[in-house]
Order: C-alpha cells, then sequence, then structure tokens
C-alpha cells in the first residue's frame, strides 16, 4: 500500500512527509546508512529523518551518514522522512527513501516500489 504524503512547513520552508516504521532486518546500520546518503545526494533541497520517542529527540541530515546513523533506527523504530519542496521530484524521493527503509532487507534496498 503506498504511503500518504503530506505537505508541511519546516524551518520556514515547504517540504513533504512521510511516517515510517524502520522494516529493516538489521535496521539502519552503517550499510544502510549508505545507500540512504547516496539517494539523498542527488537531490538539490534538504533531506531530513526525525526520530522523535520517549529515548530521542533527533533530526538527521540525510546527506551525512553519521547523521542518519545516529538515529540509532532499529527495526520498528518510528521515523518521518522530510525532503524540501512540495514538487513531483520531492514526493518521488520521499517515496524512494520509504521504500528503501520498508524493504525487508538491510543489503538489498530496494528504493523503487513504487515508480
Amino acid at each position: 500500500m503506498k504511503p500518504e504524503i503530506k505537505k508541511i512547513g519546516y524551518e520556514g520552508k515547504d517540504f513533504v512527509s512521510l511516517d515510517v516504521v524502520v522494516n529493516l532486518h538489521m535496521g539502519i546500520c552503517m550499510d544502510p546508512s549508505s545507500r540512504i546518503m547516496r539517494e539523498c545526494r542527488k537531490y538539490e533541497g534538504k533531506v531530513y529523518m526525525i526520530r522523535d520517542d520517549d529515548e530521542h529527540n533527533y533530526t538527521a541530515d540525510c546527506k551525512r551518514m553519521t547523521d542518519i546513523m545516529s538515529l540509532g533506527a532499529i527495526t520498528g523504530t518510528d521515523l518521518q522522512i522530510l525532503v524540501e519542496g512540495i514538487g513531483e521530484e520531492a514526493e518521488k524521493l520521499a517515496l524512494r527513501l520509504y521504500s528503501g527503509i520498508t524493504c525487508g532487507d538491510s543489503y538489498e534496498m530496494n528504493f523503487e516500489r513504487w515508480e
């Protein structure tokens, strides 16, 4: 089922937003972090993942692998994906990230399930 994309304001700019539950058997460890970073570096705007729960309140710049790994996102962790802009490219990247983070396999991430 394709996730619902929301449009929100963040840091005074327009972003698309998706809520996601990590479904990677090893969580977002080094290899998935690297793949996410490479995907995000293709995009000109800002890309964030936010973890806001009882133990963590952290915003990761998705163009920095160490930021992504600092989320400490294991299987079952709730995250919010934010991609700057409200156009088709922003929505496409948000869906690609959602697809990769929910594909189940940390080593064979599938970013293309909704293309």
